[in-house]
C-alpha cells in the first residue's frame, strides 16, 4: 500500500487509498502481522516488541514468519477484525474436531450440521466480506475433512464466482483445490494436451484454450490465475519446460486484460 518514516518514538502513520476492503499485512521482522482494514475507516494498531530477524533466519530460504493478527486500539463490537478473531476462534474447535482427527472418517451429516451451528451467531452481520470469508473457510473445512472432491469445490465456491484477491480465505481454499491441479489434469485424455502447449509450443494462448476445454473455466480471471498458479507450482518441477513456463508468462504479461496478473 505504501511506506512512511517512523519517529524516534515507534510512532507511524501511513494513508493509503484501498478502493475495497483487503487484507494488510506488516512484516515485522520474525512476525507477519495483519489487520483488514474497510475504505474510509482509521486503524490504530498494537504492535508487538520490536524484534529482529535472527542471522540464521535471515539466510533460510525456507523461514516462515509467524502470522500474528495486529490488535486495534479504536475498535467496535461490529468492526470487521473483531468479527474475523471471533468467528475463527469458534471455527478452530471445529477444525480440530473435523480435519486433525486422521483416523475418523467424518459424517458428511454432521459437518454440515457443525456449520450450521458456526453460521448461526454470525448469519446476522452484513458485512459482505465478511460474509464470503465464512463461506470459504467453511469450503477449507470440506476440502480438508476429505468430504468433498476437488472437481465439486471448484464448481461450487470457484466457477462462474468473482476472483476475491483480496480475501484470504478465498485464496487458501483456492490453493488447496488447485494445487498440483495440471498433474491431476495431464492425466485425463483431453488434458493430457497441456504437457504440448508447454513444453513443445510454449504457447499462453493454446494453453488458456485446453484449459477452457477441460476444466470450464470461462471466467477469464479464473483461467489465468488458475494458469498463474500452476506455473508457479510446477517451476521447479521436471514435469514441464521451464523455457515454455517463461515464454507463456512473457505471453501472459503482454497479453493479459487483468492488471493484477500483468
Amino acid at each position: 500500500l505504501g511506506s512512511c518514516p517512523v519517529d524516534s518514538a515507534g510512532n507511524f502513520s501511513l494513508t493509503a487509498d484501498i478502493g475495497a476492503t483487503c487484507q494488510v499485512i506488516l512484516p515485522l521482522g520474525p512476525f507477519r502481522g495483519y489487520f483488514f482494514a474497510e475504505p474510509g475507516k482509521d486503524y490504530n494498531l498494537v504492535l508487538p516488541e520490536k524484534e529482529e530477524l535472527a542471522p540464521e533466519d535471515l539466510l533460510n530460504p525456507y523461514f516462515s514468519a509467524s502470522e500474528i493478527h495486529l490488535g486495534l486500539i479504536n475498535f467496535s463490537q461490529d468492526d470487521l477484525n473483531m468479527l474475523i478473531v471471533m468467528f475463527n476462534d469458534a471455527y478452530i474447535p471445529y477444525y480440530e474436531k473435523h480435519v486433525n482427527n486422521v483416523y475418523a472418517k467424518t459424517d458428511m451429516a454432521k459437518l454440515e450440521a457443525d456449520i450450521r451451528s458456526m453460521e448461526a451467531p454470525f448469519a446476522k452481520y452484513s458485512n459482505a466480506y465478511f460474509r464470503t470469508y465464512r463461506n470459504y473457510r467453511y469450503g477449507m473445512l470440506k476440502m480438508l475433512a476429505n468430504q468433498q472432491k476437488t472437481r465439486s469445490l471448484s464448481e461450487e465456491y470457484f466457477a462462474g464466482k468473482p476472483v476475491l484477491y483480496n480475501n484470504p480465505a478465498y485464496g487458501d481454499l483456492f490453493n488447496q483445490v488447485f494445487d498440483k491441479y495440471f498433474l491431476y489434469l495431464g492425466r485425463t485424455e483431453a488434458g493430457k494436451q497441456i504437457y504440448a502447449d508447454i513444453n513443445q509450443l510454449a504457447s499462453y494462448h493454446a494453453l488458456k484454450q485446453t484449459l477452457e476445454k477441460t476444466g470450464g473455466f470461462e471466467n477469464d480471471s479464473l483461467n489465468e490465475l488458475v494458469i498463474l498458479k500452476q506455473l508457479h507450482d510446477e517451476f521447479y518441477g521436471n514435469q514441464f519446460s521451464r523455457q515454455g513456463i517463461l515464454k507463456i508468462l512473457d505471453s501472459l504479461e503482454a497479453d493479459s486484460r487483468i492488471a493484477v496478473h500483468r
